[in-house]
């Protein structure tokens, strides 16, 4: 019973990553800077951004992501979304260039796009 749950909970995630990125054709004109998956805490690799920018998530857990950005050290700013199942969005004025702190325990998925 407990290989069909998860089966069925695999299945309910792929039909939000499917939702989540339908839900993104007002932004299809922004071009993807990045993307990233995964399913623990990671640190992602460097990414530049030339202007604002939006951070897209879809998790199946809670997620925290720490935005840190490499100017001689790191400045940060914390992205905390405590649902599960969540997705959202948060905008970043500054370009430069960037990596994310990212804690959570089941399936996510990231996308940064420029912002125009």
């Amino acid at each position: 019973m407990e290989g069909k749950v998860k089966q069925f909970a695999v299945f309910l995630f792929i039909l939000m990553i499917g939702a989540f990125h339908s839900s993104l054709s007002h932004a299809e004109e922004n071009k993807i800077i990045a993307q990233f998956s995964g399913k623990e805490k990671v640190k992602t690799s460097l990414f530049t951004t030339p202007g604002p920018w939006i951070i897209l998530y879809l998790a199946e857990s809670p997620i925290d992501i720490v935005v840190r950005k490499k100017n001689g050290g790191f400045e940060s700013t914390a992205i905390q979304n405590v649902e599960t199942g969540s997705k959202g969005s948060a905008v970043q004025e500054k370009a430069g260039t960037y990596y994310l702190d990212i804690d959570a325990y089941r399936p996510w998925h990231i996308q940064i796009r420029t912002v125009e």
